[in-house]
This record gives structure tokens, C-alpha cells and sequence, in this order.
């Protein structure tokens, strides 16, 4: 086993503590959206759980959805076609004005952003308000263009898959979702960073003995 300096260890974690402060900042700005628990309302989805998770640290948001009577379609209820009324959750309006005030300054992202486009705008337009959201693709958050997951660790990989695993399970299943990828997002960019500080650190290292190296050469 190799004994390494304490300057070692010191270098690595000021490293690692970089890569968490950088890792926080570059996602303050982004917001995860999760839809879950759709029901068929006359072979229409209609979600029942929505959840929103922000990158910069805040508390995340979710609701359980109350089927009302502007749900309906061609003037009927949702108990007609077999869309059972809870007695809890809150009113789609309501919902609508909360995600669109929440988001307002956040770029917002889904694992499934087609489907979740989809979904969300017709939950917007069964609370009658307009929606002008563009939902981006998360895996563009942990594989930046020209890259891929391939090229970090895979232990790391899997060590972070099995944490944010295990995380939230008391939660709706939305709510859980979009605290999941959030946590998975954020741990994945730092472990990136981490890795390109220390290919850097490596590499910097290496420059004396090759100019050294190249002095002797005749």
C-alpha cells in the first residue's frame, strides 16, 4: 500500500470541497419537475402527483392533486367516466400559479421531458392558464454535450446510484422523484469536477519531470 503525504489528502479534499461549492452553483438555476400517479380520463392522461426539486438548495415543493369538476370533458364529471373524487389535495388552479411562480427564474428539467411537456400542458389547460415552459432533458445536466458517463468511475457511479436510491422513500412518488434526480444531478457534476481537477492536478504535476527531462535530452 502506497503512504501518501498528509499534503496529499489536504489537496484532495480542498479539491473535493471545490467541486461541492462549484457543483451547487452551476445547477442554482435549475428546477426538476416530476408527474406521477396519472390517471386515463377518457384515454387522456391527468396527473395526480406533481413535485418540483431546485438545484440551489431550497426546500422542495409537492402537491397531491384534487380532481374537480373542470376537469371534465364534453360536460361530463370525472366520476362518469371513473375518475374516483379524493377528499384531499389541492385545486389544479392553484397548483398552475404555484409552479409558474416558483419557476419563474429557473431553467426547468424532467427525466422524461416529452411525456412531462405533455402532461403538464394539458394540466394547464384543465386549470385554464397558458403555459410556456420549455422542459429540458436532465441528462443534459450530467452529460454535457461531447461526453458521457462512461468516461467517470464507474464504483463512484454506482455508489452514488445506490445513495439517491435510498433517499425519500416516504415521500409521494413525485415528490421522491424530483428529490432523487436532484441529489443524483448535483453528486454526479461534482464527482465530473472533481475528476477534471484532478486529471489537471496530475497533469500539472508531471510538467517539472518532463522538463526536465527534455533539458537532458542532447
Amino acid at each position: 500500500m502506497i503512504e501518501r503525504p498528509f499534503s496529499y489528502f489536504c489537496a484532495r479534499q480542498e479539491r473535493a470541497d471545490r467541486a461541492d461549492r462549484l457543483g451547487a452553483t452551476d445547477i442554482s438555476r435549475v428546477a426538476v419537475i416530476e408527474v406521477d400517479g396519472v390517471d386515463d380520463l377518457e384515454h387522456r392522461p391527468f396527473p395526480r402527483q406533481m413535485a418540483l426539486a431546485f438545484g440551489d438548495g431550497r426546500p422542495g415543493l409537492a402537491w397531491l392533486i384534487a380532481p374537480e369538476s373542470t376537469w371534465a370533458l364534453s360536460g361530463r364529471t370525472p366520476r362518469d367516466v371513473g375518475l374516483t373524487l379524493l377528499g384531499h389535495g389541492t385545486h389544479p388552479l392553484q397548483i398552475a400559479s404555484e409552479i409558474g411562480s416558483q419557476i419563474s427564474s429557473s431553467r426547468l428539467y424532467s427525466r422524461h421531458p416529452e411525456d412531462t411537456t405533455d402532461w403538464l400542458a394539458l394540466f394547464f389547460q384543465a386549470a385554464m392558464m397558458p403555459t410556456r415552459f420549455s422542459i429540458r432533458d436532465v441528462r443534459d445536466l450530467t452529460t454535457p454535450f461531447g461526453t458521457s458517463l462512461y468516461d467517470l468511475p464507474g464504483p463512484e457511479l454506482r455508489c452514488i446510484d445506490r445513495a439517491t436510491a435510498l433517499l425519500h422513500r416516504d415521500a409521494t412518488h413525485a415528490s421522491a422523484d424530483a428529490a432523487r434526480t436532484i441529489q443524483h444531478v448535483r453528486a454526479i457534476r461534482a464527482l465530473r469536477l472533481e475528476r477534471e481537477l484532478t486529471l489537471a492536478h496530475e497533469a500539472e504535476a508531471k510538467r517539472p519531470a518532463a522538463s526536465a527531462e527534455a533539458g537532458r535530452s542532447p
